[in-house]
């Protein structure tokens, strides 16, 4: 057997939900029939890296239950390590349901979350020495991912990889309906100013810097304003559920910039934490590439059902060389 150190390319924290979401666009009140996805930034992001052949592991509290179990063994399925998720007798899975929207009707997601096995288990209770040991530690910052009791465990988190001296990554992530607390914000600032590389969608970028009207402008205003390597920022202008358009750039030294990927959206959940994972991966080969590589996955993510990438790296490059959308035999 290989011996690998540090034995993760990456290892990711948080919380993994089940998604139940009705067919044929009915809405909740409707529905009889529900199709059930694994979601959750932690295990969205390791799932992405995973499949583009990274070592991923997921460090998380699952309950030891038929519901805890699906959720596992999802990421089991994709390759990524769930060695290190704690099992809790009788722990909760949280819920989402998805309502999917065609114009003038919205996507609505509605979150049964309280109380969940993550956010009941004590920080000091989960498997740190997974995260020890990785190349890159990433943390996803959003509203749901960052309430009580997940919040203390993602400061946790933090110390243990600033201790053993990880690359830190971190994204962010505040939806349109879903806005930080000015407490929550300010909880964020030591993740912001640790971060190596950071993601951020161009909503999170305001909130954090002020006005932005570009994801250029958003990414060079976050760049002056914490001490990381490089940040990316991502604009997701939907103009209907069911239509809109994808693009990002980065800052480091100087603007990357890629081009604007023109969607029909049949599901947008994951598109930024498939961003996100991407971007890091691309990253040996450079801004450009990792941007490239990194909006491709994010346009191909709105093309399929779910939130976990099914794609490859020979997608990603079809789709960066100009062929993803020519029949292929």
């Amino acid at each position: 057997m290989p011996v690998f150190d540090p034995p993760y390319d990456l290892v990711t924290l948080g919380e993994g939900f089940l998604r139940l979401s009705p067919a044929r666009y009915e809405r909740l009140e409707q529905a009889v029939h529900f199709d059930v996805h694994v979601i959750g930034a932690g295990v969205e992001t390791a799932v992405a890296a995973s499949r583009l052949g990274w070592r991923c592991a997921w460090l998380s509290a699952a309950g030891d239950t038929p519901l805890g179990r699906k959720v596992v063994n999802k990421a089991r399925e994709h390759g990524v390590d769930v060695s290190g998720i704690v099992r809790i007798p009788e722990g909760r899975t949280g819920l989402c349901f998805a309502e999917p929207g065609s114009a003038p009707r919205p996507t609505r997601y509605f979150y049964d979350a309280e109380h969940t096995v993550f956010r009941e288990t004590a920080p000091d209770a989960l498997c740190w020495s997974v995260l020890a040991h990785a190349k890159h530690c990433l943390f996803f910052l959003t509203p749901q991912e960052t309430r009580p009791g997940a919040l203390e465990t993602l400061e946790y988190g933090l110390r243990v990889a600033k201790e053993a001296n990880r690359h830190i990554v971190v994204a962010v992530d505040e939806p349109a309906d879903t806005a930080f607390s000015p407490e929550t914000l300010a909880r964020l600032a030591p993740f912001l100013e640790q971060a190596s590389v950071l993601t951020v969608t161009l909503r999170s970028a305001q909130t954090l810097s002020g006005d932005a009207e570009t994801p250029e402008k958003a990414a060079e205003k976050l760049k002056s304003r914490y001490r990381g390597e490089i940040v990316a920022v991502t604009d997701d202008a939907c103009h209907t559920p069911r239509a809109g358009m994808w693009r990002a750039a980065a800052f480091a030294e100087t603007t990357y910039q890629d081009r604007a990927y023109t969607l029909e959206i049949i599901d947008a959940g994951g598109a930024f934490s498939v961003f996100s994972a991407v971007f890091l991966h691309g990253l040996d080969h450079g801004p450009e590439t990792a941007l490239r590589q990194a909006n491709a996955g994010a346009a191909l993510m709105h093309s399929a059902p779910g939130h976990l990438s099914w794609f490859t790296l020979e997608d990603l490059h079809a789709q960066t060389e100009g062929i993803g959308t020519k029949l292929q035999r």
